[in-house]
This record gives structure tokens, C-alpha cells and sequence, in this order.
């Protein structure tokens, strides 16, 4: 009988879906300066967006309308890429986490909604530079 409950014990665990954690590296300034235009995509729906990097902080421009947070953003240099990790947050709708890639003037990437439910949505985002000497958005 135990070696049946081990091997349905087995079974269950090599079915279920192994998940990255998302973790977050040491804090970057590294791309501050940069906004990007984007298109963010899941599913069918899709959307504009900016993404801004300054002083050492992340931000998407619709999620400051959501009320999430500018937040520390990390980096890694990879050949003549630069890839990025940050996590946004909002008090009220969840958590964000974004990673991307960029190169020369384009970013590609995923963000992930995590909700205060715990309901996980996926984005993927792509787009172009549009100015080197940008500032986060700031809310009155």
C-alpha cells in the first residue's frame, strides 16, 4: 500500500508545472534616461503604453494611472543587450512583474498581473525608444 500512495505521490508532483521564481536582482540605473513606446498584448486585447526608466526607477505611464508605484529596477548585461527585471505595485490592484529585454532602440518582454486575488494574467510587450532624456511620470 505505501509504495502505491509514493507512486501516486510521484505521479502528482511530476504533472504539476514548474515556475520560475521571479526574483529580483541588485538595484540598476542603468537604462535611466530611456522611455519606449510599446504595444502590450494578452490574447485578443492589446493597448499603447510607455514604459519609463530614471533615476534608478521603472515605470509604466497606464499603471501610474492604476495606481502602481515606480519601483527599483534591475540589470544584466548580455553581448549587446541589456536585459531588465522590476517589480511595480499597487495597493489596490496587485502586483506587476516585468521583464524585458532591450537592444539598440527596441524592448520585448512580459509582464505579469498577479492580482489581489491571486489571478494571473501574462502580457507580452514590444516597441521602440522614443527619447533618451525622459523623467518617470509623476502624479499631482
Amino acid at each position: 500500500m505505501r509504495s502505491v500512495t509514493l507512486a501516486l505521490v510521484l505521479v502528482g508532483v511530476g504533472c504539476a508545472p514548474i515556475q520560475k521564481p521571479f526574483v529580483l536582482g541588485p538595484p540598476s540605473s542603468a537604462l535611466d534616461g530611456k522611455t519606449f513606446e510599446v504595444t502590450l498584448k494578452s490574447g485578443k486585447s492589446q493597448h499603447q503604453d510607455k514604459l519609463i526608466f530614471g533615476i534608478g526607477q521603472f515605470q509604466c505611464v497606464s499603471s501610474a494611472d492604476d495606481n502602481f508605484t515606480p519601483a527599483a529596477y534591475s540589470t544584466e548585461r548580455m553581448g549587446t543587450s541589456t536585459t531588465f527585471q522590476s517589480q511595480t505595485r499597487s495597493a489596490t490592484d496587485g502586483t506587476y512583474n516585468w521583464s524585458g529585454t532591450v537592444s539598440r532602440d527596441r524592448i520585448e518582454g512580459t509582464r505579469e498581473w498577479i492580482d489581489k486575488q491571486g489571478k494571473v494574467t501574462r502580457y507580452s510587450f514590444s516597441g521602440q525608444i522614443v527619447s533618451s532624456q525622459s523623467q518617470l511620470a509623476t502624479r499631482p
